[in-house]
């Protein structure tokens, strides 16, 4: 038993032909000005992304710097003054991986100070714990109020966070 009799459907469309799709566009430029200038900007974007990459391993110190800074700060005490003499001694450390040996290993006192200043704007060692440092490093009786060692902290963490290096 048949429901729709022999031919079923609209008789104006029996005879259509469907055509075929279209082939897939490509995403590739046809013309060679445009081949070109799409390597160049690929090129453009990998040697970017290698500096990037180049740029954040350099920073490494900076970050293990400001890490130990952190460490150093909140495992101390007021009485606990042995872990703030290695103060000096991580901001030069720091400044030997961004900068010239010969240069920094002269440096002592008023000098170092004026070279850290001079190194990061943001800075001002001279000013806010002039010969503080130098007393943390060469004087273990020195006696450091909670004041002063926070200023060498905040003056540490300014200048490990935006010195500029040699080659930037």
């Amino acid at each position: 038993m048949r429901l729709f009799p022999e031919p079923w459907g609209n008789y104006l469309v029996l005879d259509i032909v469907e055509t075929n799709q279209p082939d897939a566009i490509s995403w590739w430029p046809n013309t060679i000005g445009w081949q070109l200038l799409f390597i160049v900007v690929l090129l453009l974007v990998f040697k970017r992304i290698y500096f990037a990459i180049k740029r954040y391993q350099d920073d490494a110190y900076r970050r293990n710097a400001l890490k130990c800074l952190i460490e150093i700060k909140h495992s101390s005490s007021q009485h606990c003054y042995l872990n703030y003499q290695q103060l000096p001694a991580l901001l030069r450390t720091s400044a030997l991986h961004a900068f010239d040996r010969s240069d920094i290993t002269q440096l002592n006192g008023k000098n170092w100070e004026e070279w850290l200043d001079q190194q990061c704007e943001q800075s001002n060692f001279n000013k806010n714990c002039s010969g503080i440092l130098h007393q943390l490093a060469y004087n273990p009786a020195f006696e450091i109020s909670t004041e002063q060692l926070n200023s060498v902290i905040n003056e540490i963490s300014l200048w490990l966070k935006f010195h500029r290096r040699l080659n930037d």
